[in-house]
């Protein structure tokens, strides 16, 4: 009786090693499938970084230098958004404080779009312009992100801002 005993304990044992075991060699496979994932995607991140360096210093050298007048309208008007809109502020934004920058925004892309030789820039002051609008028909987070974000990258491709390092690839002009 205590041998049955025995060999059912020993068994269960058994069973209970082998799957630990399995557990074990399974986590330890992932960790490292998981490792080798970082690791190719950190050094395709730092290609893209080394490109994107060297295509905002010519963006900067060119479009940036072409444009210094639309370079202050975005940079004024990112710091407006980062105020505003930046690091969770989104969850008590004022409509009204939006509507009326937006109002500004299209007052002065009509100002400045006559001069505006790029097309790419040109192009996104377009999409900046239909964004604004809808900011002003109405009251969707998403328009003031998306609005946020393509001030900030030309504020990176038109005035060496350096706040963070972050591209959202929303506009022409870095592309």
């Amino acid at each position: 009786m205590l041998n049955s005993s025995f060999k059912k304990i020993m068994a269960g044992l058994f069973l209970v090693a082998l799957i630990g075991v399995g557990l074990l060699i399974y986590f330890v496979v992932t960790d490292i499938t998981a490792q080798q994932s970082d690791n190719e995607t950190a050094t395709a991140e730092t290609n893209e970084e080394e490109t994107s360096t060297d295509q905002i210093e010519e963006t900067q050298e060119t479009v940036g230098e072409d444009h210094v007048e639309v370079g202050d309208f975005v940079s004024d008007t990112h710091d407006f958004y980062n105020e505003t809109t930046g690091y969770g502020r989104t969850a008590s934004i004022d409509w009204d404080e939006q509507r009326s920058k937006a109002e500004e925004v299209l007052s002065e892309i009509e100002n400045l779009s006559p001069d505006v030789e790029s097309d790419p820039l040109q192009n996104d002051l377009s999409k900046i312009k239909g964004l604004a609008n809808n900011v002003m028909d109405g009251e969707e987070l998403d328009d003031v992100r998306d609005l946020h974000r393509m001030f900030h990258d030309l504020d990176i491709a038109l005035n060496s801002y350096n706040g963070s390092d972050k591209i959202w690839n929303v506009t022409e002009t870095l592309e």
